[in-house]
């Protein structure tokens, strides 16, 4: 996790304003099998509870796992206020990459693998 705090000076004159911004920068390493959802519920709250400054970075080698995880971690995503950067590192099947596709902010390295499975029943 990284802390950034930054200060500008305001000065009438040159007609601008400025304000202190605080910002964290968590970096997630969502690798083998996504687990239980219980497994996450840490991850789950820092995600859900980021501000609009913060910058969360989920990095992905996964061959995936249970569904339900992935599907929290969707709802997780969409409710957080930060950036949500998810880099493809690897591979991503399945629920791994439900949880790709739901970040504000994809990356691709030239080496990834990536797989849906569903079936209708």
């Amino acid at each position: 996790m990284e802390n950034k705090k930054e200060s500008h000076s305001s000065t009438a004159e040159r007609g601008f304003s400025s304000r202190t911004v605080e910002a964290n920068r968590h970096e997630f390493y969502l690798v083998g099998a996504v687990l239980e959802p219980e497994a996450y519920v840490e991850w789950f709250d820092m995600i859900r509870n980021a501000g609009p400054e913060d910058e969360i970075v989920i990095r992905i080698n996964s061959p995936g796992g249970y569904m339900s995880t992935a599907l929290q971690f969707m709802r997780c995503m969409a409710e957080s206020e930060a950036t949500i950067t998810c880099s493809a590192e690897g591979e991503r099947m399945s629920a791994a990459t439900i949880v790709f596709l739901a970040g504000h902010r994809l990356e691709i390295s030239p080496t990834i693998c990536l797989r849906i499975s569903a079936s209708l029943s």
